[in-house]
């Protein structure tokens, strides 16, 4: 709560920083206990409180987010862990220009009070009614508003082109990431491989610790036995949060950004091939490899 935009530390203001989606039930397998169309922020599962805590938590005794310094803005987009094209539209719209609550999206959204940054713990499969192309064009729009996009490859793994799931398989526009366990830094198994199945190219970009990380969760507990792309996916948000933070020429500059990201990461080769020669950098295991902070904050810095 204490990175959350809305909070002055005295009163809480949700507007331009809040959105549910969410307007009627998506499900009937459960009754929501968020309702719907929330008027502040609320977690129905868990998943979205641990994401970014792992992106911007942390407090004066719980060290648990890469940048504790940013602030936060949500979107709800799930009814209990299922969207559809509309739930994701709706938040991408909101992020795009964010509005006061009960406002007008088309009308009264100020791009001014967009985020530097969009962490995405989710897809959307042919399930859910997407083909991979719906969004394509709203993440063009977003990179050129100099917006970083910075998704989770899934957990579709092991086999190879299972990053088949829109916004991770737009390799162009978003930000991969695959999931590592921290302690031998090897792929987690169900991290989804590439080549992405929408453009055929190498993906996930980079890989990040997503196993055993401990943050926060609902009520103002913590917790570490959630798992997957998801939880890797805020490590490299929050990471580059503070390259911006670190060099303000950089915010808003997405391939430059990247850039940096993939040159910094610790190479790690891939023990299946998926498309790749067996010492390919990158390639469609690990990508450029395992983010690295440290250095990709230290060569931003050498970029003023």
């Amino acid at each position: 709560v204490n990175q959350y935009r809305g909070s002055s530390g005295v009163e809480v203001s949700h507007d331009f920083n809040w959105y549910d989606a969410v307007e009627a039930p998506l499900t009937s397998a459960v009754d929501n206990p968020c309702g719907y169309s929330s008027r502040e922020p609320c977690d129905d599962l868990s998943h979205g409180t641990h994401v970014l805590g792992i992106a911007v938590g942390g407090d004066d005794t719980n060290f648990i987010g890469v940048a504790p310094g940013a602030s936060w803005i949500a979107c709800r987009n799930k009814d209990v862990g299922i969207g559809n094209i509309s739930t994701y539209f709706g938040c991408f719209e909101f992020f795009s220009a964010p509005h006061k609550i009960d406002a007008d999206p088309l009308t009264d959204g100020d791009t001014t009070k967009a985020p530097h940054i969009v962490t995405n713990s989710w897809s959307c499969p042919e399930s859910e009614g997407c083909r991979e192309d719906e969004f394509l064009n709203i993440l063009k729009i977003f990179k050129t508003a100099g917006i970083f996009v910075v998704v989770s490859a899934g957990n579709s793994g092991p086999g190879c082109s299972s990053i088949n799931s829109t916004p991770a398989s737009h390799s162009d526009y978003s930000f991969s990431v695959g999931a590592v366990f921290h302690e031998t830094n090897q792929i987690w198994h169900s991290s989804s491989r590439g080549p992405s199945s929408f453009d055929n190219e190498v993906v996930p970009h980079i890989v990040a610790p997503g196993l055993n990380i401990r943050s926060s969760v609902s009520n103002g507990q913590f917790g570490s036995d959630w798992y997957g792309s998801s939880m890797a996916t805020p490590h490299v948000a929050g990471a580059v949060a503070l390259i911006w933070a670190s060099n303000k020429n950089l915010i808003g500059k997405v391939d430059e950004t990247a850039k940096i990201l993939k040159n910094t990461a610790t190479p790690k080769f891939a023990h299946t091939l998926c498309g790749n020669n067996e010492n390919t950098i990158p390639n469609n295991t690990y990508g450029y490899g395992i983010l690295n902070v440290y250095e990709a904050v230290k060569q931003a810095n050498t970029l003023r």
